[in-house]
């Protein structure tokens, strides 16, 4: 499916057809592409569900590529997402000071309550680090892919 049939199938949509019209919200330019790949992961961390949707509505207000945005949501997907909330409560851990306790007698809910912290440190700060190092690595490829085609 390309950029032509998604934006043909978002005309038909009821509640999406105003974001086909935007022609800039579709546009490969390195700005727009770095900024839209950089909201999909950095929402990708951030927020367990509902990426794609969220991802989309900050892409449309901050103009950026909904392409790019929708499709690096995919970075938590069934292989990486246990990976990556393990690592995201680690920084959590070690920024907040905070770590579980285990004990035996303790339920899941006392277990989650106290991963609470920990885990909303570490989801904002690697979400907002690797916004950041999206958007700077994507954006320098970009321009060295460009810099090849010219030579």
């Amino acid at each position: 499916m390309n950029f032509q049939q998604i934006k043909e199938t978002l005309a038909k949509s009821r509640w999406l057809g105003f974001i086909a019209d935007r022609h800039e919200l579709w546009l490969w330019q390195r700005h727009r592409v770095a900024l839209g790949a950089a909201i999909g992961v950095g929402i990708g961390i951030l927020i367990p569900l509902a990426q794609i949707p969220i991802s989309v509505f900050f892409s449309f207000l901050l103009r950026a590529n909904i392409g790019a945005a929708a499709a690096a949501t995919f970075i938590t997907n069934p292989f990486t997402t246990i990976p990556i909330y393990v690592g995201v409560f680690k920084v959590g851990e070690y920024l907040s000071g905070e770590s579980i306790i285990y004990q035996e007698s303790a339920g899941i809910i006392e277990l989650i309550s106290q991963a609470g912290t920990p885990l909303v440190i570490g989801m904002v700060t690697c979400s907002i680090g690797a916004f950041m190092l999206t958007y700077g690595l994507i954006y320098v490829f970009f321009g060295f892919v460009r810099s090849r085609q010219t030579d």
